[in-house]
């Protein structure tokens, strides 16, 4: 499917909170919220909005995480009804930039429905910050982020064909997204690292938006179902082992020492993550 695509940026992180503030949107028909904090005199955060925007004849779902002062765009989505002119669907998702999945499109004839799957898998950067050998130990300070995002949509078209003007498009979207910043200091021997580290999850968030949209020209009618939690943390220990078939290291064990639980907002019904 076309016009899917995304782009990937990512910058290292500190887990050093001084401050807290909050914003929430006003209309009815987005959910919209926000959260962000100081680490080392600079702003880490994230923000959240979806839905159909008065005024407009579109329905949006972005995520935006703020490392060290970097805006970085988790989620983006927009989709421009009716969705096909000319042969060209109008519905662009972006996660970080790259271009997500090309295959994801699916049809069913027989319900009237197209549809679209598209996401980041989990992805962990780490940035090294210090290095330090101990006979055959190397000490190492990491720091960086981990993240996922996905969308799913379904849109289910009634056409009137004796008068086009009451044709109705309905759209349900689901996103969903996260990401954290860490920060881990471990020893390594051989395949085998373990240490301690502590992560902020800027954002935990999915909402699922309904709308219709009129072929005649009438505003959009939206619900949303929602939740956004930002800046929970944990200190945790950890073990990685090297997994030689994916060149790379793996999680082999975690065990949290400390959690916080963070600020979480909801609309439409929708419930928290469980602590």
């Amino acid at each position: 499917m076309r016009n899917l695509s995304t782009k990937c940026v990512i910058s290292s992180v500190g887990l050093l909170l001084t401050s807290v503030a909050g914003a929430v949107g006003t209309d009815s028909s987005v959910f919209q919220q926000s959260q962000s904090t100081k680490v080392l005199g600079q702003s880490i955060g994230a923000s959240t909005v979806s839905g159909t925007p008065s005024g407009t004849n579109q329905l949006v779902s972005n995520a935006t995480l703020t490392v060290l002062g970097n805006n970085l765009p988790a989620l983006q989505s927009y989709v421009n009804p009716p969705m096909t002119i000319g042969g060209t669907t109008y519905n662009e998702v972006y996660s970080f930039g790259y271009r997500v999945f090309d295959q994801s499109a699916y049809f069913h004839d027989d319900a009237g429905i197209f549809g679209f799957t598209a996401g980041l898998a989990p992805t962990e950067i780490r940035v090294p910050l210090v290095n330090y050998p101990v006979g055959p130990l190397i000490l190492q300070i990491a720091a960086g982020a981990r993240f996922d995002a996905n969308i799913q949509a379904r849109m289910t078209p009634e056409i009137f064909v004796s008068d086009p003007s009451l044709s109705v498009l309905g759209v349900n979207l689901t996103a969903n997204v996260n990401g954290a910043g860490f920060i881990e200091g471990d020893a390594s021997l051989i395949a085998i690292r373990a240490g301690i580290g502590g992560q902020l999850d800027l954002l935990d968030a999915q909402a699922t938006v309904q709308s219709q949209f009129f072929f005649n020209g009438a505003s959009p009618q939206a619900s949303i179902a929602a939740y956004a939690e930002f800046l929970s943390g944990k200190i945790y220990l950890f073990a990685d082992f090297f997994d030689i078939l994916v060149v790379g290291w793996q999680r082999l064990w975690e065990n949290d020492l400390y959690t916080a639980k963070g600020t979480c907002f909801t609309a439409g019904g929708s419930v928290c993550p469980a602590p």
